[in-house]
């Protein structure tokens, strides 16, 4: 007859570990999410300059940019070459140009 009933537990420095590795993993996927949104916002952001600028520059010359390195010169655009991508094309003397933003990938 066994009167001393043993209760296994965790230990505690196991319990102290888990939570520590739950706070870590929900400040990563925060930190994740909070990029996410900045860069969509920079991109937005991007996407209206490019258009203001393009207009201004088509009312002040009478012609659209020949090219994205005309408004960044004119205008001073800027943006972070090393996230987001510019395709600016231009189709014609007198056709607004097409342009699309893109996030970039990878490292």
């Amino acid at each position: 007859m066994n009167h001393f009933h043993t209760r296994r537990t965790f230990p505690r420095w196991l319990i102290t570990l888990m939570i520590f590795v739950l706070i870590i993993v929900v400040f990563a996927v925060g930190t994740s999410s909070v990029s996410s949104r900045n860069l969509s916002r920079q991109k937005e952001t991007l996407e209206n300059a490019l258009t203001r600028d393009i207009t201004d520059y088509y009312a002040a010359n009478g012609r659209y940019p020949e090219s994205l390195e005309v408004i960044e010169e004119t205008y001073g655009l800027t943006y972070d070459t090393s996230h987001l991508f510019v395709d600016y094309r231009v189709n014609g003397a007198n056709l607004r140009p097409v342009y699309v933003v893109l996030e970039r990938t990878g490292s």
